[in-house]
This record gives structure tokens, C-alpha cells and sequence, in this order.
């Protein structure tokens, strides 16, 4: 079996198995807010989903459609969609200081602990933030609009709790016979304690500082009172755009902390419009309700349609894809959480340029033409979910409020492209480094003969992995895997056959370490779908091959399975007689059962004109009754002996036990990594003389293979030529 070369370089990162902290590691440290918030987003996109379509189906602007809703029936499924939307939006950031302080302990991990008091602090203190259950709470508080109270006292006090419970490890009221998550739960209990008065204390000193109720009124009146001195015009336009979308980038839902801006100025600008449209008499308001729904946040804030087709259009991450593919339908109605939320675009430095951009270019563009009169001022009230082009009519009565929008979503596609681009390559880097330090865990723990389940690793080394067998399964359906052909030569040149290795470009990753694709097909199962998947391919490409020996790697899990080895037989009826020949090759890494229903399987193969290799040979895991049984025609001696050969005496004594050994029991022998004349020159010495390796050729595709099979003819190495004399 073939091996990448390469050392684990364990220059700035964390060391997983000495558990040394490194550099990387001090700079993720710096990161976990910024996870815990992403963390919790991506956490929220069932919620949102399951919230959006509710709303979706509830306020649909079909006429028809709302006509249906008021009869006997509609209005039950009225009710259905009002209670999902209002148990999900409703207590949108409820949810989301809770999944906030779950990821901001699960990734800070406080003395190696995971618990969950991190969540009861982040909930009471953004409870507590909004005035609930006094006597001036409003419910609107617990959704969207209260995102940002959610995420600032969950990151901040969370962290504080988990530093707390930090400095106070060690404290316990009971002892250690105690049960210890009763003992844990208590010792919560004064960091907790801590955490709650000074929040209430610094919630209330702001509070009455400012006149207010609660820190929800108290952000709410700062964000209003900049419009005390601005009306309607351009101006006050402007600020209602930049300042609701900076909002909405660091999760304060902006519309709603405008809303009564939207109340005062621009909803009733769109009255007075409707009214005088209705007398004939002249209409001049241009920055109304309706002029923003419609031509400025169309897929929502941040003029998030125009993002969603640059994803679809030039985006090349599948992932990203997918998420405007869910995206999709709800953004057609103006409802763009699952982007903001999934992406995420919150927080996000990368998409702040475009989507504060975006909005204003949308806004100077379509004051530019309603100013100048290219179009007809808005008229008609329209639903905020009308989707763009029919809401571009409705809100103008012309054809030109639809060429607007569209040249809008145009000019914003051409804005987020750039860094959509930018962010793909940002996520290929993060998801490079993120594959290398999984790659370095295994082979870490490789080196040190230690098991190790990669899909059950913490943090982002186990979300790759998990990643890794989501891909692998697709990668098999869409056919993505392909072969190298590493040629295997005897001492006087003539190619005599190769072994077949799998490889994975992954479209994101890009070549992907073999073992580990061996690794995580174990542990999600896939093992035997994996290598039938190889056979059937290996066996396709060298179907038209003939006077070759091609060895094709199988697992010792694979081989105790009886409908595997049906499976075998059945695919390589006479195995492929008269064409090449197939060499099923089984590891030595892993044990093979000595016993006498694995011998029958193995002889089934023979039978069936199968040559049986054993990889890897010396690892010490394969019993030697198969060898001495003749089950098997070859063994591979492993790399690492190969590597050796020329500078460690006792490497070359355990390559002479082996030669003598198959020799006496005719088995042949085949060097893997022969790299050098020497190598090949003193493994000939010790009685060896068939290798493979870059000292005859690199891995090469199957084409290149075939033509260096049609040249054997031409340039024909004598195989009867006399081999060199034996070392004594």
C-alpha cells in the first residue's frame, strides 16, 4: 500500500498528542467568541427554515391565496402558520443566547469540563436585559429584534462565568465519593451567583442613567434618537440605510430598531403619496416605506437577493451553493435569515464592504431615478414579502419600477461577486489548514501504533472528518475518485504488473491523504461500499489489458465478509482470464483472522485464478499459517525496510529472514519505495528482484500504464537473464 511522504509538522499548532500549546494555539483562543456567535447561528438555520416558511405561507400576497385563509378551514391553517412563526421568530434570540453560551463552553472547555451553566447565564442575563415579565415588557423583544442584547450578554458573560468557574476550580461543598454531576452543578452555583448581581447592578445603573426600563429600550432609544433632528429627505434616507444594515451586520435586527422611524417618517411619506395619487393631486414624497421595500432591501437586508445570485452564479464552495439553494425561496419573499444566519454574513468581516455597500448603491441608484423622473414615484402600499419585479410594479404602476430593480440587482451582483470569491478562498485556506491538522493526528497517532476515531475528535479536526465522509459518500455516487498505476518492474527491467491506488481530488481540499480516506470510510461504515466501488472501477479500466498483474488493495474487514467475496468472483468471472490478471492485496496494518472459514475464502479466490498479496510485510499482524498454507503467491516488503536498507544492519538482517522465508515457501517478493540504484542493488544482493517505486516510475494514469505495457514488446527485458549473486 502506498504512503504520502511527508513528516508532521506540528510548527504552530497545537500538539494533540503532548497536548503543548502552540502559537495557532494562542490565536484560537482569540477566535472563540467569533465561533460561539457562528456556532449559534448555524445552530438557529432549522428554527429559521421552519419559521420562514411559516411566514412565508402566512403572508403570502396572492389575493386568492388570502381569500382562502379567512374561510373555515384556511383559518386553521392560519393559526398552524401564526404559531410556528411565533414559536420560532418569536423567541429567536432567546434561542440564540442559549446556543451562544452552550458553544462558548463547549469551546473554551474549563478545566477539560463541559456543562451547561455557560447557558442558564447567557439566558437570565438577556431575560434580565429585556425586562422580562415586568410591567413594560414587550414580547417583540424575545425575536429578531433582540439579537443583539442576545449575542452581547451571552459572549461577554458567559466568558466571564467560565473564567469564574476557572479561578474557583478545585472549590467542592461535598466530597469526591459525591456524584459528580450533582458536585458540579453546585460548584456552578457561585460563579453563577457572581455573574447574575453584577449584570442586574450594571443593567440597572445604565437604566437609570438613562430614564429607560430595560437595556432593550435603552439600545432602542439610541438608535432612534440620531432621526430627532433628520426628516425625509435624502439625507435621513441615507442614515436609515447605512445605520439599519451596520445594525443588522452585528445581529441587531435593524428594521425593527427603526421601527419607529419607519412609523413616524417614511410610513406616513407613503400615506400622503397613496392619498394624493387617490385626489390626482401631485405626489413628492420619494423616500417612503414602500420605496425601500421595494428597491432597497429586496431579499431583505443588505440587498441580500443580489448575494444569492452571485452564490448561484459564481460561487465555487458546494456548501455555499447548497445554502442559496435552501435560501432561495424564502429570499424571493424578502426573508434572508437563513442567509444572514447561514453564511453567516453576521460578523463576517469579509461581506461587511458589499452588504453595507450594496444597500447604498441600491439607494443612490433608485433616488437617482425617481428624483429625475426615469420613475414614477411610489404610490401603492406593498406587502414587505412581495417578491422583486411584481413588488417593482405594484409600488409604481410601471414597467420602469421593474427595469429599476433590475438594473439594482445587476449592479449589486457585480458588488458581492468579488467577495464571494474572496470568501471562497478564505474558506478553502481554513478547510487547507484545518484537513492538514487532521492529517497530522492521525499520522501522529499512526506513528505511535494508537487508535484514534477522527469523526469523534472535539472541535474543528472532528467537524473535518465529519465533513470528509458527507463528501466521500457523494464523491462514490458522483463517480469523483480516480487511479494512479504505480508500475512494478523485476531486476532486468520487464514491467510485469502495478498496483492500483486510490486517489481524491476534492473540489474544496484538493488531494486528500489516502490512508485517510481508507480511515474515515471505517468509521462511517463504508469500508465495503468504498472497495467495491474500487474494484468495479480498477476492474473497468483494465478490462481491455493483458499480460499484467494488477494489485488492488482490500481491508481484512472486507475479507471476512462472505458476500464480499461472492461479490469478488462474481464481478472477475475466471478472473479475467486471458486479460490481466487481478492480485487482491490485504494489508498487514491489519489483522486477518487465523481460522478456518477465512482460509476456505481465501482458497475460494485462488480457486477463481485470483493472485493473494500480503501489503506491508513484516507490520507482524498476519498469521504465518496462510503463508505456510500457500494461500498466498506474494508479499510486499514494507517501505519502511526499504528505506533502511542501506544504512541499518539489522533492517538488512530482517529483509534476508523474510527473502529466505518465501523463498522456502515460494512465495515471490516485491520491494515497495525502491528509489535508487543502490537500494535496488543491495536488495538484488539480499535475493530480492521485483520493486516498485520512482527508481522505474512514478504513479502514473491508467492510459500511460497501457502504453508502457504496449512498449514491453519493443524494449523487452530478458527475464531469464542470470540474477546477481547472493549476499553471504
Amino acid at each position: 500500500m502506498e504512503r504520502i511522504r511527508g513528516k508532521v509538522n506540528g510548527e504552530g499548532k497545537m500538539d494533540k498528542i503532548s497536548g503543548k500549546v502552540s502559537m495557532k494555539g494562542l490565536m484560537q483562543k482569540g477566535g472563540l467568541w467569533v465561533r460561539s456567535i457562528r456556532g449559534g447561528l448555524v445552530t438557529l438555520i432549522p428554527i429559521l427554515m421552519i419559521g420562514s416558511f411559516a411566514l412565508i405561507f402566512k403572508s403570502l400576497p396572492v389575493p386568492v391565496y388570502q381569500d382562502f385563509l379567512k374561510t373555515p378551514v384556511g383559518s386553521v391553517l392560519e393559526r398552524v402558520f401564526t404559531v410556528v412563526y411565533n414559536v420560532t421568530y418569536g423567541g429567536l434570540s432567546v434561542y440564540m443566547a442559549a446556543c451562544i453560551g452552550y458553544y462558548t463552553e463547549r469551546n473554551e472547555k474549563v478545566n477539560g469540563e463541559t456543562g451547561y451553566g455557560a447557558v442558564f447565564v447567557s439566558m437570565f442575563t438577556f431575560l434580565v436585559s429585556v425586562g422580562f415579565l415586568s410591567e413594560n415588557f414587550e414580547l417583540v423583544s424575545l425575536n429578531a429584534s433582540g439579537m443583539f442584547l442576545a449575542i452581547l450578554c451571552s459572549t461577554l458573560f458567559s466568558h466571564l462565568y467560565l473564567k469564574l468557574s476557572g479561578k474557583l476550580h478545585g472549590w467542592k461543598l461535598f466530597t469526591d465519593g459525591s456524584d459528580p454531576y450533582f458536585n458540579r452543578a453546585v460548584c456552578a452555583i457561585i460563579p453563577m451567583l457572581i455573574v447574575v448581581v453584577a449584570f442586574v447592578l450594571i443593567s440597572d445603573l445604565i437604566c437609570y442613567a438613562s430614564g429607560t426600563d430595560n437595556l432593550w429600550r435603552f439600545t432602542a432609544h439610541v438608535f432612534t434618537s440620531l432621526f430627532i433632528y433628520v426628516g425625509e429627505d435624502f439625507w435621513g434616507g441615507l442614515l436609515f440605510v447605512v445605520l439599519s444594515t451596520v445594525m443588522w451586520f452585528f445581529g441587531i435586527h435593524g428594521s425593527d430598531m427603526l421601527e419607529s422611524v419607519n412609523v413616524s417618517i417614511f410610513l406616513p411619506a407613503a400615506k400622503a403619496n397613496a392619498a394624493a395619487a387617490a385626489s390626482g393631486m401631485p405626489v413628492v414624497h420619494v423616500y417612503t416605506k414602500t420605496f425601500f421595500d421595494v428597491f432597497v432591501l429586496m431579499g431583505g437586508c443588505g440587498t441580500l437577493i443580489c448575494l444569492l445570485l452571485s452564490l448561484l452564479l459564481f460561487s465555487q464552495r458546494r456548501s455555499s451553493r447548497s445554502l442559496a439553494g435552501i435560501a432561495a425561496f424564502p429570499m424571493l419573499f424578502n426573508i434572508n435569515e437563513i442567509m444572514v444566519f447561514g453564511l453567516p454574513i453576521i460578523c463576517n468581516p469579509t461581506f461587511f464592504i458589499p452588504f453595507v455597500g450594496t444597500p447604498l448603491a441600491a439607494y443612490l441608484i433608485a433616488s437617482a431615478a425617481l428624483n429625475l423622473g426615469l420613475v414614477p414615484l411610489t404610490t401603492t402600499a406593498v406587502e414587505w414579502t412581495t417578491p422583486i419585479i411584481i413588488g417593482g410594479y405594484e409600488a409604481t404602476g410601471s414597467v420602469a419600477g421593474v427595469i429599476l430593480q433590475l438594473v439594482i440587482l445587476g449592479v449589486g451582483t457585480a458588488i458581492y461577486t468579488p467577495f464571494v470569491k474572496k470568501f471562497d478562498c478564505e474558506k478553502a485556506q481554513e478547510a487547507s489548514a484545518s484537513l492538514d491538522d487532521l492529517v497530522d493526528i492521525y499520522r501522529a497517532h499512526e506513528a505511535m501504533s494508537r487508535d484514534v476515531i477522527l469523526t469523534e475528535l472535539e472541535g474543528v479536526p472532528g467537524e473535518t472528518a465529519k465533513r470528509l465522509v458527507g463528501d466521500l459518500k457523494k464523491a462514490i455516487v458522483m463517480d469523483e475518485l480516480f487511479f494512479l498505476y504505480q508500475p512494478q518492474y523485476n531486476y532486468s527491467g520487464r514491467l510485469f504488473g502495478a498496483e492500483a491506488l486510490l486517489r481524491w481530488n476534492h473540489p474544496q481540499l484538493g488531494m486528500i491523504y489516502p490512508p485517510l480516506i481508507i480511515k474515515i470510510a471505517g468509521e462511517a461504515g463504508l469500508l465495503g461500499t468504498l472497495e467495491k466501488y474500487i474494484y468495479k472501477r480498477v476492474g473497468h479500466e483494465i478490462e481491455g489489458m493483458a499480460d499484467a498483474v494488477i494489485s488492488i488493495n482490500v481491508t481484512a474487514i472486507s475479507l471476512q465478509d462472505d458476500r464480499f467475496i461472492d461479490f469478488l468472483i462474481d464481478r472477475f468471472p475466471d478472473a479475467m482470464a486471458g486479460k490481466a490478471r487481478i492480485c487482491v492485496e490485504v494489508t498487514e496494518q491489519e489483522a486477518l483472522p487465523s481460522d478456518q472459514r477465512m482460509t476456505d475464502r481465501l482458497a475460494r479466490l485462488k480457486e477463481n485464478g485470483f493472485h493473494l498479496a500480503i501489503d506491508d510485510f513484516s507490520m507482524g499482524h498476519t498469521s504465518l499459517t496462510y503463508l505456510q498454507e500457500g494461500c498466498f503467491d506474494e508479499v510486499k516488503l514494507d517501505g519502511a525496510l526499504t528505506r533502511k536498507i542501506l544504512t541499518d544492519a539489522n533492517v538488512r538482517d530482517i529483509i534476508s529472514s523474510i527473502l529466505f522465508l518465501s523463498d522456502a515457501m515460494g512465495v515471490t517478493v516485491i520491494a515497495e519505495y525502491v528509489e535508487t540504484e543502490a537500494q535496488k542493488d543491495a536488495l538484488a544482493g539480499l535475493g530480492c528482484f521485483n520493486y516498485q517505486g520512482y527508481l522505474y516510475s512514478p504513479p502514473v494514469p491508467v492510459a500511460e500504464f497501457e502504453t508502457l505495457m504496449k512498449n514491453q514488446s519493443d524494449v523487452q527485458g530478458d527475464e531469464n537473464a542470470p540474477e546477481p549473486q547472493l549476499q553471504q
